[in-house]
C-alpha cells in the first residue's frame, strides 16, 4: 500500500558562467510504503484539513527570495507526533437496561451480529453498561465541523455535489460486492442474491441508471431494505432529473403508458456522480412516499428514518463520513441532529434544547429541523396508512413493542419511531459518534486515522535551516548526491510497520528523480500510540544527482505536483 504526502517548493537558481544551472520549481513526494494493513480511503489533505493562516507541517513559504538575500537563522523545526487519544474512564455507574429487555440489536438479525466498525473502535469490546454511560453524557460536540454543514457551523465549509466522471458501472458493482460481503461476511448467499437483484428484470424495467440501480441494492442489511422489494413490486419509477432549485428529490405520481398511476421518484441530476451510499439514504427517505399525498408528518417519519439508514451504513463503510460532498454533509448534518439529542439511551425527536450541539443556529428538535427543509407550504399534519410503514416500523420495533396494523403518517407513529431503533443499540450509537468524530471520550483511533500517513514533516538544508534551494544538475559533490536534511512522523495501525520512504522529483507527471531514504527506518510497528518518527533532523535523503542529466538545461523548467 502507498500513501502520498506533497509538499511544493517553489525557488529561483541563479545562472552562473556557463549553461549548466537554470530556473526551476521543485516538487517534493514523500512518498510512504507500509508493510501491511487493509486499503482504506486516503486521508484528507492537510490543505483542505487545515485553516489556511496555520501551514501544514513541512510546508515552504511561497515567495521567492532574492539570491543574494541573507536568510534569517532559525532553529531546526521540532516535530510533534500525534496526541495520543485520552484514556477511558475506569469508573462509572452501571445502568440497568430497561423493561423489556432492551439491548444492542434486539429483535432483529443483529442481534448476534457485531458491525465491522464497532469490532474495529473497540477491538476488546464495548459493553451495554460503558455505552449507556456515555449516551448520557449527550449532547456530544463535534470536533470536525466540515463534516456538518456550514448552514449550522461557521467554521464548516461550503461543499459542491460530487464532480464527474463516476466510477464504470463494474467498478461500482465490484464496490457493493466489498460492501456487502463486510456486512455479511458469513452470508455469501445473502451477497449474491443481493448482487442478483441489480439484473433482475423488474429492476431493469423501472430503473435505468446503473448508479441508482447500485443505490437501491445498497439498502440490503439496513432498516430501509423493505424499499427494494417496495420498488421492483409496485414497479416505481426512478430516475435522475434536473430539478428546481436545491431540491434533492421529489416524489411525484405519473400515469404510464396503460393508463395506470404510477410512482416516480426523480433525483436532483447535480448528485449523479455522488458515493452510491450517499444516494441509497437518500433513496431511504423519498422510496417511503409511494402517492401524490403527503404531510407534514409524514416528511418528518421519512427524515426519521433516513439518519438510521445512514449510522447502519457508516457502521459498515466509516469512510463515507468523509465525502467532501454536499450530500455527505447533508446527511452528517441529519445525523448528528438524530443522534446528539439526550433522552437517556434513546434517540428523541422532540424539544430538548439543541439538537446540533455548538451550533451558530441552535435547532431546538430533530423536527424543527426537518420542517425547515421544507418546500411545500400548507401540508395538511398527517396523511393516511401505508403497508411499506408497517414493514419499516416492524424492523424498527424492539422486543415487545406493538405495531399497529395500518399505521398511518401522523403523531402516533412519530412516537412508535421515536421508542424504538431495534438495529442501533447504544453500543452502535456511541460507534456511529465516534466514526462522525464528536467528543465522546472513550472513541479512539477512527478506522479512517489508521490508514498509514504522514502527519509532520520538516525538510532542512545542510545547515539546518529550512529547505529553501535544491540542487537539481548533476554535480560531484557528496559523492555525487544531493542532500537533504529532515524528519517526518508517521501514524499508522499498531501492528503496521513503516517499510519504506522515498523522495519523487516530478516533472510533468513523470518521476524524473528519486531520493533514498538516508536515515535507519524504526524496527517496530507503530504501537498503541499509533506514531513513528523518521529522522532527526540529520541526513534525511539523497537523490543520486546524475538522475538529472537528462533535464533541459536552456530554459528555466517547471516540475509539477503529481497527487
Amino acid at each position: 500500500m502507498r500513501r502520498r504526502q506533497t509538499r511544493m517548493l517553489q525557488r529561483r537558481f541563479p545562472r552562473l558562467t556557463d549553461a549548466s544551472s537554470y530556473a526551476v520549481v521543485i516538487v517534493l513526494a514523500i512518498v510512504l510504503a507500509a508493510c501491511s494493513g487493509p486499503d482504506v480511503q486516503e486521508p484528507t489533505p492537510a490543505s483542505e484539513a487545515t485553516p489556511a493562516t496555520s501551514p501544514a507541517p513541512g510546508d515552504v513559504p511561497a515567495t521567492t527570495p532574492s539570491p543574494d538575500a541573507p536568510v534569517a537563522p532559525s532553529p531546526p523545526p521540532t516535530i510533534v507526533p500525534s496526541p495520543t487519544p485520552s484514556p477511558s474512564p475506569t469508573a462509572m455507574p452501571t445502568p440497568t437496561p430497561p423493561p423489556g429487555g432492551y439491548d444492542s440489536n434486539v429483535g432483529s438479525d443483529a442481534e448476534t451480529y457485531t458491525y465491522p466498525a464497532v469490532a474495529e473502535f473497540f477491538p476488546d469490546g464495548l459493553d451495554y453498561q460503558m455505552a449507556s454511560h456515555q449516551l448520557a453524557q449527550r449532547p456530544w460536540f463535534p470536533t470536525e465541523p466540515t463534516l456538518v454543514l456550514p448552514k449550522y457551523y461557521a467554521d464548516s465549509i461550503d461543499r459542491e455535489p460530487a464532480s464527474g466522471p463516476s466510477p464504470t458501472e463494474d467498478e461500482l458493482v465490484a464496490g457493493l460486492r466489498s460492501f456487502l460481503e463486510r456486512r455479511f461476511p458469513n452470508d455469501p448467499e445473502r451477497v449474491d442474491g443481493a448482487l442478483a437483484l441489480l439484473t433482475d428484470e423488474r429492476m431493469l424495467a423501472t430503473v435505468d441508471d446503473a448508479r441508482l440501480r447500485i443505490a437501491l441494492v445498497a439498502l440490503t442489511g439496513t432498516l430501509a431494505e423493505p424499499v427494494i422489494e417496495h420498488v421492483l413490486n409496485e414497479f416505481l419509477l426512478l430516475e435522475f432529473a434536473d430539478l428546481d432549485g436545491d431540491r434533492h428529490a421529489e416524489s411525484t405520481t405519473v400515469v404510464d403508458a396503460n393508463g395506470v398511476p404510477v410512482q416516480k421518484v426523480r433525483i436532483s441530476s447535480r448528485l449523479q456522480h455522488e458515493h452510491v451510499l450517499l444516494l441509497s439514504v437518500l433513496l431511504s427517505r423519498e422510496l417511503i412516499h409511494d402517492d401524490d399525498s403527503t404531510s407534514l408528518d409524514e416528511e418528518r417519519i421519512a427524515a426519521m428514518i433516513a439518519p438510521i439508514v445512514h449510522m447502519q451504513q457508516l457502521l459498515v463503510a466509516p469512510a463515507i463520513v468523509d465525502e467532501p460532498t454536499l450530500l455527505a454533509q447533508y446527511a452528517n448534518t441529519m445525523t448528528l441532529a438524530r443522534l446528539s439529542p439526550a433522552l437517556s439511551n434513546r434517540m428523541t425527536v422532540r424539544d430538548v434544547g439543541t439538537v446540533l450541539p455548538g451550533s451558530d443556529r441552535p435547532v431546538t428538535s430533530f423536527i424543527d429541523r426537518v420542517d425547515s427543509d421544507l418546500v411545500q407550504q400548507g401540508l395538511p399534519e398527517s396523511s393516511g396508512a401505508s403497508p411499506l410503514l408497517r414493514t419499516l416500523l416492524v424492523a424498527l420495533a424492539e422486543r415487545g413493542a406493538a405495531v399497529p396494523e395500518a399505521p398511518a403518517f401522523d403523531s402516533a407513529t412519530i412516537d412508535i419511531i421515536e421508542r424504538n431503533h431495534a438495529p442501533l443499540g447504544p453500543v452502535e450509537l456511541v460507534a456511529v459518534g465516534c466514526i462522525m468524530r464528536l467528543d465522546i471520550p472513550i472513541c479512539a483511533h477512527p478506522p479512517q486515522a489508521q490508514a498509514p500517513a504522514i502527519t509532520g514533516l520538516a525538510l532542512l538544508d545542510i545547515d539546518g535551516e529550512p529547505l529553501r534551494f535544491l540542487s537539481a544538475d548533476e554535480h560531484t559533490y557528496f559523492d555525487g548526491n544531493t542532500l537533504i536534511h529532515g524528519a517526518l512522523v508517521v501514524t499508522g495501525d499498531p501492528d503496521d510497520t513503516v517499510a519504506s520512504v522515498t523522495l519523487d522529483v516530478v516533472e510533468n507527471g513523470d518521476v524524473i528523480a528519486t531520493g533514498a531514504l538516508a536515515t535507519e527506518l524504526p524496527q517496530r510497528g507503530f504501537g498503541n500510540d499509533r506514531t513513528l518518527q523518521v529522522g532527526t533532523g540529520d541526513l534525511l535523503f539523497m537523490i543520486a544527482s546524475s538522475q538529472f542529466a537528462g533535464i533541459d538545461r536552456e530554459q528555466d523548467a517547471t516540475l509539477s505536483l503529481r497527487v
